[in-house]
């Protein structure tokens, strides 16, 4: 990535606007969470996700929901896949179709064709939830087969969200 430096004056209550070019270039939207460190003399703002606070426990619930449905599992932050047992989508960046289900918050249980990340669509049976803590959409659980969700697979999908939930309100 190329280096990119604008001077910004800081205002009257300690504000100072990041620019369209930088937060296009970093992919910052509204509501996104930034992490602000000072380290020496300089302070360094970047993305956070809080999900990354649990990326081993995250993993671990993705093994188990696999193991015990024998179905496909994706667990994505705001931005990108944090979990996938399909190695090739660990990391990337998430489709705008999951993103619009992430901000609208919805819940869905139904045979579709849908694009996963960019140019990867993938038709298939999917049960697909968000993960909200304090009201705020951190990201979304994404359980897919051939086969039909069940019951007892939505029941487990959403216990492990009910544990990340729990996790961030003690």
């Amino acid at each position: 990535m190329n280096d990119l430096s604008i001077i910004k004056k800081i205002d009257n209550l300690g504000r100072i606007i990041i620019p369209k070019e930088i937060r296009r270039k970093l992919n910052i939207s509204i509501d996104d969470d930034l992490k602000i460190t000072l380290l020496k003399e300089n302070i360094i703002i970047s993305k956070y996700s809080l999900l990354s606070e649990i990326d081993n426990k995250i993993i671990a619930y993705g093994r188990i929901v696999n193991k015990i449905t024998n179905k496909n599992i994706i667990i994505t932050d705001k931005d990108k896949i944090i979990y996938s047992n399909n190695i090739n989508y660990l990391n990337k960046e998430i489709s705008d179709s999951l993103k619009k289900y992430l901000y609208q918050r919805l819940e869905l249980d139904k045979k579709m064709d849908l694009e996963l990340i960019k140019n990867i669509n993938i038709d298939n049976n999917y049960y697909i939830k968000p993960i909200i803590i304090n009201s705020d959409t951190l990201g979304i659980v994404i359980l897919y087969s051939t086969n039909s969700i069940n019951d007892k697979d939505k029941i487990l999908i959403n216990l492990i969200i009910s544990i990340i939930e729990e996790y961030f309100n003690n």
